[in-house]
Formats: C-alpha cells, sequence, structure tokens
C-alpha cells in the first residue's frame, strides 16, 4: 500500500523527530534472525495430548496449530513438578525430546529429574502447555526510602521535595513534605518518552527503538545512565552528579556529563533534555584536567548558573574520580543557554583575604534582586556581590560556613556550619585542636540585607542531634562522637531548608562511609531542630540494609524446597564479597536477615535445596541457609569448615569472576585462576582426599587465567577444563539438568561482520562439557600466540572466535566488558533448559529455548512506577520454573517477581489410561 503523507501527517512526524532522536542503524541477516522472536502467537491445539501406557513408558501425543512453543511436564497431585520432559519451540527447529513438525509424541520413562522411579505414577498427571508468558506480581525487595546512591542533592518547591542521587545509576525521585514518596523522575516512565525531547534513541534489530544506553569511552564500564550528552567529558571517568538546582518546575541537574533537564511533571516542559557542559578546566595542577561543581544556583532570571566547590578529577589512569582536595578557591558563571563555558567570575585560583579573594568558597545562593552569596568557609564569612561581580558586603564573622539557603519569599538567609577541613597545618597542632572545637555544626538564621547592607541573626539551631539514652562525656572528642545520631563534616553532606513547609523543615544528608548515604527530615519544635523522618532507620526496621550495593551486585538465590528468595548485596567491608544476606518467603513477603559463616562471593541451590556457596578458593555446602553443613570430607574436619573444598589452581572463585553455578543434581562449575607463573608447570588439585598433578591442553591463541571445571556433589573432580580458554565470565556460568554449560563470554557479539552491543554486553553461549573452545585474536592474552593458524571465517566475538558452542547469542548482559571486573550480571536456566538473559540495550528478559531461539521478551522500558514489567538496569535473574521469575533491576533500586504462566494448558490424568497396569 501507497502512503501519502497528508498535511496533517507532517507535522506529526517533525513533532516527533525533535522530540527523540534516533540513532539511525540497519542490521544484517545475522543480526534480524539471531534476535528475532521465532514462536508464531497462535497457541491452540489440533490434537489434544492423549496418554497411552506401555510398561514404565508413557507415551504422550498431541499436535499444535502453528510453530508456537510447549512446555511439558510431569506433575503430582499438588502441582510439583516431578519431570521436566521438555520445552522449546515446535517446527523445523524444535529441540529434544520433540520432533521435526507440529505433531509430537515424547516418551516419559516414569522417572523424576533426579533419574529415580516416581512411586506412585497413577496419581501424576502430564501437563501441555502452550506460549509462555511472564506478569508483574509484587515488589519483594524494594523501599522508597532506601538510599540509592553515594551522592545526594536536593531541590525543594511547593509540590515538593526531589533528591538526585547517582550510584552507577541515576534517580531523581519526589517526596512530599512530610517525607513520603510521590514518585520516580528519572528513569524516565515510560509513558513520558515521548515526551522527553531530543532524548538519544537507538534501534534494535525486531523490535521498536529504545532509549540509547551507550556510553562514550570508559562510560560502559560502569554506570548505566541516559544521563550524557558527550561522548567523552572525562576520559574514562564515570558518571559523577554534581548538583541539581530548580527553576519553575525544571530540575537543571549537573554531572561531569554536563548538564540534563527533567521537569517537575516527568517530562522535559518541551526544552531539549540534553543541555551545555558544565565543567571547567583546572589549570593549575597537571593531574587535574577537568572539575566538577558541586554546588550551584541559577540567576533569579534564569539566564545565569553560578559555581563552585570544585573538587573531582579522573587522571589516575585506570579510569577513575579521585577526589582532589585543593579546591580552586573561585566561583564561576555560565549562560543557562550554553552559548559558552564557564569562566572564573569571582575569585581566582589563588586563596586570600581580600573582599574579592576567597579561601575555600563551599556554596552559594541568589536572592531575589539576583545578588550572589558566597560561603567563604576558610576566611568565616558569606560574602556577597551585585550581579555584575562586584563587592556588596560581607556577613559575618561565621565559623566554618559551608551550606546557604535563602528564603524566596522574603530574601532571609539561612547559613549551615561544619567542619570542612582543617585550616592550620597539622590535625593535630593546638591551632587546628582549637578550630575544631569552635567549628560546631549549626544552622543560623539572618535577616534579609538592610538598606545598610547589614544582616543580623535571628535564631541560632544546633545540628547536632544526640542518640537518646547515650550520655555526653566531656572529655569526648566531638570528632566521630558516637553519641552523635549523624556526623556533619568534610564536603559530601547537604543543608536544605524547606520553605513550603510549617512548622519549618530542613532536609540534611550526611555519608556513613563512601557507599551509604544516610538521609534525615529536621522539624523545629520548641525552637530547636530535632528528627522527624529517619530514612536509614525506617529501612532497617522494614527489614532491608540502607547501603547502597557495591557496583550494585545484588545477587540472587532461590531455594526451591523451601520457596525462599535470598537477596546478597555485595559490602566492600567484606572484601567485595557478602556475608549478609535478606531471606524473602515469596508467598507471605515476610523478611529476615540471615547472617552466613563467612563472607562468600557467590552461591546457589540444588534440586533438593542444598545451599552452596564459594568464597576465594573454596567451595562449601549446607542443608540449607541457616542449616547444618554436608561435609564433602564425611566428617574428617581438616579444615576450619568441615565442607570446605578446594579447586584446581586455587584463586578460583575470586569475586571479580561472576563464574560459579550449582546443577540441579548438585554439581558445581566454577572457573579456577591458574596460580603458576609458567602455563607449562603442573597445579596441584587440593581436594579433601587426594592430590592430583594437571596440566591444561595449549594450542594457538588459547587465553590464559582462567579454567573451568566441574565437581559432583561428593566433591570429586567430575570434568575438567570443560570451556577451554573460558576467560572472565562476569555475565555468569551455570550447567543444566542434561549437564549443558551455559557462559556469557565478556565480549561482544560478531554479526554481519561488526559488533553488536555496547561495553555491557556480551555473548552468551550454550556448552556440552568438554566441547567449547576459545580462541583470541589478541597475542598478549595468548598462551601461544596465534599467528597463522586462525580460523578462516569471521570472528564471533569482538576478540576472537568461539569453538564447539551448539549456539551462541549476543546482547547478553555482562555488568561490563571492558577493563573493570567487579560489576556482574547473571542470567537463569530454568530446569526445562529454557535461558532467561537480560538484554542489556533494549531494556527487556529474552527468552531462549534449548537451541537458543528467541521464544519471547518479557518486560520493556520502565521505571518502578509503571505498570506491567519496567525495567532499567537488569542485572540479576533468577527463578523457579513455570512459577516465577525474579529479577534484580539496579536501575530501579529493587528487586521484584514476576509469575510464569501459560497462554494455554492442557492437563491429563495418568489414572485410567490405556494400558496402566492395576
Amino acid at each position: 500500500m501507497k502512503l501519502t503523507l497528508s498535511k496533517f501527517l507532517i507535522p506529526i512526524l517533525v513533532i516527533w523527530s525533535t522530540t527523540m532522536s534516533l540513532c539511525a542503524q540497519t542490521y544484517g541477516p545475522e543480526a534480524i534472525n539471531e534476535f528475532k522472536v521465532k514462536r508464531v502467537e497462535v497457541f491452540e491445539f489440533t490434537q489434544e495430548p492423549q496418554l497411552t501406557r506401555k510398561g514404565d513408558e508413557v507415551i504422550i501425543t498431541f499436535a499444535v496449530k502453528a510453530a508456537c512453543d510447549v512446555a511439558v511436564a510431569i506433575e503430582d497431585a499438588q502441582g510439583k513438578i516431578l519431570r521436566h520432559l521438555g520445552a522449546g519451540i515446535l517446527g523445523d527447529g524444535a529441540p529434544a525430546p520433540f520432533q521435526k513438525g507440529l505433531s509430537q509424541r515424547i516418551i516419559w520413562d516414569s522417572k523424576n529429574d533426579m533419574g529415580v522411579y516416581v512411586k506412585d505414577i497413577n496419581s501424576c498427571v502430564v501437563r501441555v502447555s502452550l506460549g509462555v508468558k511472564a506478569s508483574f506480581e509484587k515488589n519483594l525487595h524494594y523501599n522508597p526510602l532506601r538510599t540509592h546512591g553515594d551522592d545526594t542533592a536536593f531541590s525543594i518547591d511547593k509540590d515538593g521535595v526531589y533528591i538526585y542521587q547517582s550510584n552507577m545509576n541515576n534517580y531523581v525521585r519526589q517526596f512530599d513534605h512530610e517525607g513520603n514518596y510521590l514518585r520516580t523522575l528519572y528513569p524516565f516512565s515510560a509513558d513520558k518518552l515521548k515526551k522527553i525531547k531530543n532524548l538519544k534513541m537507538r534501534s534494535v534489530p525486531d523490535g521498536d527503538s529504545v532509549p540509547d544506553k551507550v556510553r562514550g569511552f570508559g562510560m560502559g564500564e560502569r554506570t548505566v545512565s541516559l544521563l550524557s550528552i558527550k561522548s567523552e567529558q572525562y576520559k574514562g571517568a564515570v558518571y559523577a552528579m554534581g548538583d541539581m538546582v530548580l527553576r519553575k518546575g525544571l530540575l537543571h541537574l549537573f554531572s561531569n556529563q554536563g548538564v540534563c533537564y527533567i521537569g517537575t511533571d516527568g517530562t522535559t516542559r518541551g526544552r531539549s533534555f540534553y543541555g551545555p557542559e558544565n565543567i571547567i578546566g583546572q589549570k593549575k595542577h597537571k593531574n587535574m584536567r577537568k572539575v566538577l561543581p558541586h554546588k550551584v544556583t541559577v540567576s533569579p532570571d534564569g539566564k545565569w548558573y553560578y559555581m563552585t566547590q570544585y573538587y573531582w578529577s579522573s587522571q589516575n589512569g585506570q579510569g577513575s574520580l579521585i577526589r582532589y582536595t585543593g579546591l580552586p578557591h573561585f566561583v564561576t558563571r555560565m549562560p543557562t543557554d550554553g552559548s559558552r563555558g564557564p569562566e572564573i567570575f569571582l575569585g581566582a585560583y589563588k586563596m586570600g583575604e581580600s573582599n574579592t579573594q576567597f579561601d575555600l568558597p563551599s556554596g552559594l545562593s541568589v536572592d531575589s534582586k539576583g545578588r550572589i552569596y558566597v560561603t567563604d568557609w576558610g576566611n568565616d564569612r558569606v560574602q556577597v556581590f551585585s550581579p555584575d561581580g562586584k563587592f556588596y558586603t560581607s556577613i559575618g564573622p561565621i565559623t566554618g560556613p559551608i551550606e546557604i539557603n535563602i528564603d524566596p519569599k522574603n530574601d532571609e538567609i539561612y547559613v549551615s556550619t561544619w567542619q570542612l577541613r582543617s585550616k592550620y597545618v597539622g590535625a593535630s597542632s593546638p591551632g587546628a585542636k582549637a578550630f575544631n572545637k569552635r567549628c560546631r555544626p549549626e544552622l543560623l538564621h539572618f535577616s534579609a540585607l538592610g538598606t545598610k547592607r547589614k544582616s543580623k541573626v535571628l535564631n541560632r539551631w544546633s545540628l547536632e542531634i544526640k542518640k537518646k539514652g547515650i550520655k555526653v562525656k566531656k572529655s569526648r572528642k566531638r570528632k566521630g562522637a558516637s553519641d552523635l545520631v549523624y556526623n556533619l563534616s568534610g564536603y559530601a553532606p547537604r543543608v536544605k531548608v524547606d520553605f513550603y513547609s510549617k512548622p519549618l523543615r530542613v532536609w540534611l544528608y550526611s555519608q556513613k562511609d563512601t557507599r551509604t548515604d544516610l538521609i534525615y527530615l529536621l522539624e523545629l519544635q520548641k525552637n530547636q531542630l530535632v528528627i522527624k523522618r529517619n530514612f536509614s532507620t525506617e529501612v532497617i526496621k522494614s527489614g532491608y540494609t540502607n547501603q547502597v550495593p557495591f557496583f550494585q551486585r545484588r545477587y540472587l538465590h532461590y531455594d526451591p524446597v523451601r520457596e525462599k528468595l535470598y537477596v546478597g548485596e555485595m559490602d566492600i567491608n567484606s572484601g567485595k564479597n557478602y556475608q549478609n544476606v535478606i531471606e524473602i518467603d515469596v508467598e507471605n513477603n515476610s523478611i529476615k536477615n540471615r547472617r552466613l559463616n563467612r563472607p562468600i562471593a557467590d552461591a546457589g541451590f540444588d534440586a533438593q535445596g542444598q545451599f552452596y556457596n564459594r568464597a576465594g578458593s573454596t567451595i562449601s555446602r549446607y542443608k540449607g541457609v541457616g542449616l547444618d553443613e554436608i561435609p564433602y570430607d564425611y566428617g574428617e574436619e581438616k579444615y576450619k569448615h568441615a565442607s570446605l573444598l578446594s579447586t584446581i589452581g586455587g584463586g578460583a572463585s575470586s569475586h571479580k569472576y561472576g563464574s560459579f553455578g550449582v546443577s540441579p543434581q548438585g554439581d558445581v562449575v566454577v572457573a579456577c585462576k591458574w596460580k603458576g607463573a609458567d602455563i607449562n608447570r603442573a597445579s596441584v588439585e587440593k581436594t579433601v582426599s587426594k592430590s592430583k598433578k594437571w596440566t591444561p591442553e595449549v594450542y594457538p591463541g588459547r587465553p590464559g587465567s582462567l579454567f573451568v571445571h566441574v565437581y559432583d556433589k561428593y566433591g570429586n573432580l567430575k570434568q575438567e577444563d570443560i570451556i577451554k580458554g573460558g576467560g572472565v565470565f562476569n555475565g555468569g556460568l551455570q550447567m543444566d539438568l542434561k549437564g549443558n554449560v551455559y557462559a556469557v563470554i565478556r565480549q561482544t557479539r560478531i554479526l554481519d561482520g561488526k559488533p553488536y552491543g555496547n561495553s555491557g554486553t556480551g555473548t552468551l553461549a550454550k556448552f556440552s562439557p568438554g566441547k567449547g573452545r576459545l580462541i583470541t585474536s589478541m597475542k598478549n592474552s595468548a598462551i601461544v600466540p596465534l599467528n597463522d593458524s586462525k580460523p578462516d571465517r569471521q570472528k564471533d566475538v569482538s576478540k576472537g572466535w568461539i569453538e564447539g558452542a551448539e549456539w551462541l547469542y549476543g546482547e547478553a548482559s555482562t555488568g561490563n566488558n571492558t577493563t573493570c571486573w567487579c560489576r556482574h550480571a547473571q542470567f537463569y536456566v530454568d530446569y526445562y533448559g529454557r535461558v532467561f538473559v537480560s538484554e542489556q540495550q533494549r531494556f527487556t528478559i529474552a527468552v531462549l529455548d534449548p537451541n537458543g531461539r528467541v521464544i519471547t521478551r518479557i518486560g520493556g522500558y520502565g521505571n518502578v512506577d509503571d505498570k506491567g514489567i519496567g525495567l532499567f538496569d537488569a542485572q540479576y535473574l533468577q527463578g523457579h520454573t513455570d512459577k516465577r521469575l525474579f529479577i534484580a533491576d539496579n536501575g530501579n533500586g529493587r528487586v521484584f517477581s514476576a509469575t510464569l504462566d501459560y497462554h494455554k494448558s492442557v492437563k491429563v490424568s495418568l489414572k485410567r489410561i490405556a494400558g496402566t497396569k492395576k
């Protein structure tokens, strides 16, 4: 049909093109075929399931109308699956045990999944289901009061309080003036996407265009965000937030990637999402090229940004940010239209004491007349300047002023004070001690500037709030005193006065450590500030921890016997491991905190509910979480933990590699690190019962360092080196009921001769044990250089070839696959052999059948408030076959469950079928 663009359609297309910026990209036949949904969306039987029995064999026959997906299970009288006979898309490429075509005849041998005969076969039911589907069920691990970042900024208007946080993912949430959660503004709601002007979009094969999460060089390593305007603001740096200001319903978000705009209505209010650059070159210090402002305000006419408190650098050689304590002593100004970059407006690089100089300017604000107020911390004063930059007046002395808030109704001034750093050389010097003693956390209320350019103190409130029931000893030093609820010191804390609430309220945050922001809502009662809301305490009382998971790692482990989900969040204090897990009863949502007997890097359950975990080079197992150990050494307690099993080569289970999986039968597949300096030297298998010399196979192009082995439930080495040259599996490593091994190779897929996916994607591969072999084209990564013996075909992945795989699938989430290994992801393999894998770029979860064909996709772009399965950064998956899928969506700061079901199911009882023995 020929389409004519009418005068009505053309304006619509113009609006759409200016609202979203589409990354035009065409895909070749390989990419289209790999990511295409293969099932036909017709779920009808032409012959309903029928059963016959011949001895121990039950013959199941049925036929379907079209090549849809099917799952066949044997259930007991209570609906529990005893045998997962098979699942997959029917037709020409149907996986075993199905035959080619739409008519099927499969045989059940009367055994359960573990190969044991079912005792009461006549009570069993055969279920044949067509068309797997998923529906959002409930949030299992989510509290909107929980901190989502290790950097926080506040903005406030009459409609509420807006909190901007960042920690590898970014969030903007709205609360009311009482501290109650209202909604999430970023990640954007799915129904707001079309109103985000100039949002970068990308096309995907076999799908609609989606928001573009591709970062510039280095950005894909850790951060998953849309808040980026340039490909390389900081070379190699992760996203770092600065501040957030609010004007006329528009939030201005500052970061080292530029300014972005988000309206308080969840759109951009017609303004382009991406604003100007906002960083400035640091000329004085050669190791600091560009720095980011952490205190920002905007002029009343909306024409100028004023910025100060610069202290970030990225020049450590590894792409990481370094906090630099030698702040430049200036305030910059920049047009809000981005017509030119920031320029020094007040002060200079060098500190000073004159009226036009600063010593550590730390905060700033403007009044209704456009005058700029700068807290000059080192000089114990607030300096005021006219809009043209001329000195106007000074307010002080004020000991240690840091934050300043000006009431928009009457221009009254509120100044917060606390210790920023020692004003004197040597922290233990008499001068430093004297200054620390007199620089106390306070909120000072001043009158508006009068005609004589003077202001007077109206009120003085302490910001030091003591814990109840603890007496303060006079001899105790104030710094780090345990009698205080929180500690205000350094650059991190922020204090924001809410001028729209009655009584007066103050939003405050301080850092417990570099990973946890603590948010408090203070209220003025009887002329003193008291804590009205302590977000951290409320979160902990609800059963959660308040710490942001290090590198956003939320491991999910599901006990299929007790039907409990365990969430293990990586804790930097445990050496990048975790020792506390949150136990969630999925049926009734009850929550318990469990402490494991040692910090671990990963864990898993077998079909019997036995709990396996790994730490360092050792693996141990238990009857369940919190239950007795099941020793590998049969009671010979030669180690601290009776069940300890060491793996070949030691160093097996580093927190970095994400390479540990447990099969339903209790086999463990694990990547082990070679410890010898020379690859030709033998390693020793340090099992409890024996030792064995072992040397890996060496071939040209084999990557070194990691070796994948399988140990059986008795602790014996069952299979060696099953994926030769495996590398780092930070996207996951698993084994199914049939012993097949699945691994996400930490390299992007090559399709149609070019890489597919961004730096957060890898390649999922399925191997029969011992069949997999990787070949690298990188000379420095190979044990023996490849030279001229490379395969005579295009590469399978960005750095080489994968041989022996049954199938490959690109876009599998790895967390990242560039220089940093610490960010992880994990896919899920169910007992049918279906694979659920997060597709990092398109905000979906692909469901693959045992032959690697896409059955369907679950979810789509969305935030925590959206209906259905809204995803932003779903890195960890776990499940219970045909019942539930569990998803850790880091981009929305939650773990939730989705129910699994089918479009159509038929059950047939084995009672009184033809051939049944009495």
